[in-house]
């Protein structure tokens, strides 16, 4: 189970560094502030150095974390200010549901969690159209991250992190393993926590379920 999340937080590191690159030829092509750039840069550091805190305090556990009331809302906006530059470069909204309350004690470590939703959030930036809009709400026991992107073909819906399967390229040509959310599922058997992929009329909702 360790060695599944040492692979999803190897796998994020991804995220930031390729952020972080972006940024730095923006500053090469001198098409923005630079100190606006050096804020973003350093936002993207902060993530790795996050991930990277977290693998740390993987490896040390020695018995699965249980969370306690955690502050969703303070995790949520953290990841959100994190990819600040993918929601950027494609004029997201990204509203947070600031009443969401857990109230239930989740048996998963802090780590798992924030990869977790910070996966799921990616997913949704990368099949969002330009000036689209990602809502993150919360209904009893479910969070719900619905976007009004490409939607999910109805063959692969069910399969969605039960198989690794070949990622399908985002609305700006945005590639991926198809990793990530497969291995975070395995992770999540030993856990109270599930999700699901929901087609909408327009996009689609993943709801993440606490037992």
């Amino acid at each position: 189970m360790r060695q599944n999340l040492i692979q999803i937080l190897s796998h994020d590191i991804k995220e930031p560094l390729l952020s972080a690159q972006i940024l730095t030829e923006k500053i090469k092509l001198d098409i923005s502030s630079p100190r606006d750039l050096a804020t973003q840069i350093n936002n993207q550091l902060s993530l790795t150095k996050s991930i990277l805190k977290n693998m740390i305090a993987l490896i040390q556990e020695e018995k699965p974390e249980t969370l306690t009331h955690p502050d969703v809302v303070r995790i949520l906006n953290s990841i959100v200010e994190k990819l600040f530059v993918k929601i950027n470069e494609k004029k997201l909204k990204v509203v947070v549901d600031e009443t969401i309350k857990i109230e239930s004690q989740l048996k998963i470590s802090a780590a798992v969690l924030e990869s977790l939703l910070t996966n799921l959030i990616i997913n949704a930036i990368k099949y969002s159209f330009l000036n689209g809009e990602i809502n993150i709400s919360f209904d009893k026991k479910s969070i719900y991250i619905q976007d009004n992107g490409t939607g999910v073909s109805k063959e692969v819906l069910s399969d969605i992190g039960n198989v690794a399967l070949e990622s399908k390229e985002g609305t700006h040509g945005e590639r991926g393993t198809g990793l990530g959310l497969y291995l975070i599922n395995q992770m999540l058997k030993d856990t109270n926590i599930s999700f699901a992929f929901i087609n909408m009329p327009v996009g689609v909702s993943v709801e993440i379920s606490i037992n």
